[in-house]
């Protein structure tokens, strides 16, 4: 009866120290719960050999940390690749957008944006943007999709701003040598 007693103890000390694990990536909370775990069972060992009690038990964990103590320096070191990963994605999102209303604007307004500054001034700092914090927050689903997207728009726009430049007239040469 002991044994099982020690055993649910034990159990319950870990559940404790797992809620305040939650910030923290599940494959360092496995690993820090298994040597806790491990290091409970040593202590107890050492304390009293083949035959532990309860009372030895509770002095174990009397010497232990409190589960409180595990969280809140790992929580704070935690990165936050979720925002991160959002982040990309609004990265993408400004860099489709801003362009398309900067150019519907200028249809609009008269105004003579060429398509080229446009993407390039506007939508290539997003896009790169975009890029970098998808491969940062690549371990999130958000990330993932940023970094896919971005790629994806960054080949589509090597196309379609040669094949607008040629539709327009547009030259490679550049404004001031045009006169």
């Amino acid at each position: 009866m002991a044994s099982n007693e020690i055993r649910k103890r034990i159990e319950d000390y870990l559940a404790e120290v797992e809620a305040h694990l939650q910030a923290v990536e599940p494959d360092e909370r496995r690993e820090t719960l298994r040597g806790i775990e491990e290091h409970l069972g040593e202590s107890l060992r050492a304390r009293s050999g083949d035959t532990p009690t309860m009372a030895d038990l509770e002095s174990v964990l009397a010497e232990a940390a409190p589960p409180s103590s595990f969280g809140s320096a790992r929580a704070r070191r935690t990165f936050p690749y979720l925002q991160v990963g959002w982040a990309a994605v609004a990265a993408l999102g400004a860099a489709i957008t801003l362009p398309a209303l900067a150019l519907l604007a200028s249809r609009l307004f008269g105004w003579d944006l060429p398509l080229a500054a446009v993407v390039l001034g506007i939508g290539a700092p997003l896009l790169i943007a975009a890029i970098v914090l998808g491969i940062v927050s690549w371990r999130e689903p958000q990330g993932k999709a940023a970094l896919i997207g971005a790629m994806l728009v960054a080949l589509a726009l090597t196309l379609v701003v040669p094949l607008a430049r040629q539709e327009t007239g547009g030259s490679p040469t550049p404004v001031e040598s045009r006169e």
